[in-house]
C-alpha cells in the first residue's frame, strides 16, 4: 500500500477518468470548487485539498488520534476530534483556518474523553461534540476554548451528532447502545432515545428536517425514522457494514459509505430504493507507483463521506488505500483519486479555498 513521506507532507497522485462529452459539459456547468478536509488518523493530520486541482494545498498536524471534521456555516474554519489513538483516550478539538491553512488552536476538553461528532452551531460560535467515554454530548464555546454544557444522553457510547438547519434539536448515536437520542438543546436535555438494529453509528438528517437516517453497521441496515418522535417509517436491508450517510443538498439522494463490501451507495430519499452502487476501487499502479502494477485495489474501506454544496460531487474518505475519492453524482463515477495521509476517516466540505503559494 502507498504510504506517505511523513506528517507534514503527502504525495499526490491523480487518476482521472475521461467522461463522454456530453456528461462533461454538464459537470462544466457545475463546476466542482472549494476545498475538502481529510482526516488522517493514523498520521495526526489533516490534508486541505483543493477541489479544483484535485490536489493537497497543504497537510497540517493535529491531536493523535483524529476521527471527524466539520466545517464552520461560513466555510473558514473546521474543527477536528482527536479521539485518542488505541486505547489512550484523546480529550482535544484542533481549530483549522482553512483560508490561511493553519492550526489557529487546541482546544482541551478537561476530563472529558473521546470526542468525535462534531455540529457547529448556526451561530458559528459554538459546536456540539459528542464524548463518548462520558456518553454526553458537550457545547463548546470556540472562542473561549472552553465547555459550557455537559448533555448526557442516557445512553452509552455518544459517538456521531447531527443538528437541525435552526440549531434546536440534535440527534446523537450511541454506538455501545445502539440507539439514537434526541436532545433539545436550548433545554439542554435528552428528550427521547429509542433502540435501533446492532451497530448503529452513521446519521443524517434529511434536508427538508423531516426524517432521521441511520445506519446499523452490525445489521447491515439503515433505519429511516421520523425527526419529530423518532417513530420508524423504514428499514432498509443496505449491504455490507453501512459506515456513513449524506444527503444530498436537495434531499432526493442519501448516499451510504460501505466500509466490508468496498461500495458508495445511493438511495432515492423517497422511495428508499437504491439506484447506484459504485466500486471504490483504487488502480494499484496509482496505489504503488508502477506500471508493472496491473489491475485495481478493491478493499479500499470506504468510511468518511462529504457533498459539494452544488449537490453534483460526493468525496469518499478510503482508510484501506489512504485516498479520497470524488464520485460524479450525475453519472454515479469516480472522477478523481487522490492520495492523502495514512488511513483518512472523516471528511468535510468547504466553499473556502486556501490561496495558493500561501
Amino acid at each position: 500500500m502507498r504510504r506517505s513521506g511523513g506528517l507534514a507532507f503527502s504525495i499526490v497522485v491523480v487518476v482521472a477518468l475521461v467522461a463522454p462529452p456530453s456528461i462533461a459539459a454538464a459537470q462544466d456547468a457545475r463546476a466542482l470548487t472549494g476545498t475538502v478536509v481529510a482526516v488522517n488518523k493514523r498520521d495526526a493530520t489533516v490534508s486541505l485539498v483543493d477541489l479544483a486541482t484535485k490536489a493537497i494545498s497543504i497537510t497540517i498536524p493535529v491531536g493523535d488520534g483524529p476521527h471527524e471534521a466539520a466545517v464552520s456555516p461560513d466555510g473558514r474554519w473546521a474543527l477536528v476530534s482527536n479521539y485518542g489513538p488505541g486505547r489512550v483516550a484523546g480529550n482535544t478539538l484542533s481549530l483549522i483556518d482553512i483560508s490561511q491553512g493553519t492550526l489557529e488552536k487546541t482546544i482541551t476538553l478537561g476530563a472529558h474523553r473521546r470526542p468525535h461528532g462534531l455540529a457547529w452551531l448556526p451561530d458559528g460560535k459554538s459546536v456540539l461534540v459528542t464524548a463518548e467515554l462520558d456518553s454526553a454530548l458537550l457545547l463548546v464555546d470556540i472562542a473561549r476554548g472552553a465547555v459550557t454544557s455537559v448533555i448526557p444522553t442516557g445512553e452509552a457510547g455518544a459517538h456521531l451528532v447531527v443538528l437541525t438547519t435552526d440549531g434546536a434539536r440534535a440527534y446523537v448515536t450511541n454506538v455501545a447502545a445502539s440507539s439514537v437520542t434526541m436532545i433539545d438543546v436550548a433545554a439542554r436535555r435528552a428528550v427521547k432515545s429509542v433502540p435501533l438494529p446492532a451497530g448503529a453509528e452513521g446519521i443524517a438528517l434529511r434536508p427538508d428536517g423531516s426524517e432521521l437516517w441511520v445506519s446499523s453497521r452490525t445489521a447491515n441496515r439503515i433505519t429511516v425514522l421520523s425527526a419529530d418522535d423518532l417513530s420508524v417509517r423504514a428499514t432498509i436491508e443496505s449491504g455490507d457494514y453501512p459506515i456513513r450517510i449524506r444527503f444530498t443538498p436537495d434531499g432526493k439522494l442519501a448516499l451510504v459509505t460501505f466500509a466490508r463490501s468496498s461500495e458508495l451507495k445511493a438511495f432515492d430519499a423517497a422511495t428508499r430504493a437504491e439506484v447506484s452502487a459504485i466500486a471504490m476501487r483504487v488502480s494499484k499502479a496509482a496505489m504503488h507507483g508502477a506500471r508493472s502494477a496491473e489491475g485495481y485495489e478493491n478493499k479500499t474501506v470506504p468510511l468518511g463521506l462529504t457533498v459539494s454544496a452544488n449537490g453534483a460531487w460526493a468525496v469518499v474518505a478510503n482508510a484501506g488505500v489512504d485516498a479520497v475519492s470524488v464520485v460524479s453524482l450525475a453519472d454515479y463515477d469516480i472522477t478523481a483519486v487522490i492520495f492523502v495521509g495514512r488511513e483518512p476517516d472523516g471528511v468535510a466540505y468547504s466553499p473556502v479555498v486556501r490561496p495558493p503559494g500561501e
